[in-house]
């Protein structure tokens, strides 16, 4: 009787150091804060009090916080045409309903690219 031998097909492993994950985990983490500091610069800024928002020169950090600014933001938007509430209720029912939709389509895809093959389909 012949001996069927079994032969292993052999992956490639991509064998990366501890160093270089060390590098690109404080590389994307300083580009991540970089990201978030516009961000950061705008809240702080709404929490600044008049005087303070236009003092020369400018300071990042906010001395005396106040939400004067927003409670005068509400106040002067409900007495307007469109309320502002409308404007929050825009924004999130645009984001919901593009969500929803792009999970609902990008779950067909991917239903369709698990069972179907098509040419180049490996590449994936």
């Amino acid at each position: 009787m012949a001996k069927r031998l079994r032969t292993r097909k052999h992956k490639v492993v991509l064998n990366r150091s501890a160093g270089g994950d060390a590098g690109i985990t404080f590389m994307l983490t300083l580009l991540g804060a970089f990201m978030f500091l516009p961000m950061l610069y705008v809240v702080l800024q709404s929490l600044k009090p008049l005087d303070e928002l236009w003092m020369f020169p400018p300071r990042f950090f906010v001395r005396n916080p106040t939400l004067k600014n927003y409670r005068d933001l509400f106040t002067l938007m409900n007495t307007s045409w469109v309320p502002f509430s409308r404007y929050i209720f825009n924004t999130v029912f645009t984001s919901v309903v593009g969500t929803f939709g792009n999970l609902l389509l990008s779950s067909m895809a991917a239903y369709a690219m698990a069972k179907i093959k098509f040419p180049g389909g490996k590449m994936m």
